[in-house]
């Protein structure tokens, strides 16, 4: 029963993936806010201070779950440098190449590499 649980375990880990964001500040920071304050903008609004670049990676992951998980991620790192907005640059799907894991006596085959990248301006929307 253990053993079954850790290799349940080993797979459910591999199949969400793992999120990584970053942030540059390239202008002043502000004191830190919560995630939910952060608005994504597709158009910049009229008026706003650029504060820095962030970005997220979700590894091993595709589709609309890995976009939420991405946006989630931007949003976090926007938070830390004090910012209500982004204003989403560029985003893509980059492939992997396939990997096979014991976990156990279960074969795992995960992808490793890939995953889905966002990146965007943080701003600060007066």
């Amino acid at each position: 029963m253990r053993r079954f649980l850790l290799t349940f375990a080993a797979v459910a880990f591999l199949a969400v993936g793992c999120t990584t964001g970053s942030h540059i500040v390239t202008g002043t920071a502000r004191p830190a806010v919560l995630p939910d304050a952060v608005k994504l903008y597709t158009i910049p609004p009229e008026k706003f201070d650029s504060v820095g670049i962030v970005s997220a990676f979700v590894e091993s992951q595709t589709g609309q779950a890995a976009t939420d998980n991405a946006v989630k991620e931007l949003k976090k790192q926007a938070a830390k440098i004090g910012v209500n907005g982004i204003i989403l640059g560029s985003s893509g799907n980059t492939a992997g190449k396939p990997t096979v894991i014991m976990a156990g006596t279960v074969a795992v085959v995960t992808t490793t590499g890939g995953g889905t990248s966002l990146s965007g301006e943080a701003v600060f929307v007066p």
